[in-house]
């Protein structure tokens, strides 16, 4: 259950927007992939936000739920592996989090 949010400062999103766009299908793929989860699982979006000047300009938040694969080295690899990804469009700085989340208590709603 990947859940990305890619917040990307709005003067980069006004020069990259279809470019980052573009890029999401890949996004997921990488995602299903490392991840090992089908794409009905994924729920991505890229944002534009304004933020301060001296943050990183591109921001993932990722919230997974975890797994006995899904060690420390493989998701700081996992968030290299984004970051390279988005800097085939963006050379501005770029910060992954990643987060897991507590299954007792994780709650997702769908219809």
């Amino acid at each position: 259950m990947p859940n990305a949010k890619i917040y990307i400062d709005h003067a980069v999103w006004t020069r990259h927007a279809e470019d980052i766009v573009a890029l999401l299908p890949q996004f997921r793929e990488l995602l299903c992939r490392e991840l090992r989860v089908g794409p009905d699982a994924c729920q991505i979006v890229a944002v534009p936000v304004y933020g301060l000047g001296d943050q990183p300009h591109v921001n993932v938040e990722l919230h997974i739920l975890p797994a006995p694969e899904r060690t420390g080295a493989v998701l700081t690899a996992l968030g290299e592996a984004l970051r390279r990804l988005l800097a085939d469009v963006v050379t501005e700085k770029t910060a992954v989090r990643i987060t897991t989340l507590d299954p007792q208590t994780y709650i997702a709603l769908k219809s």
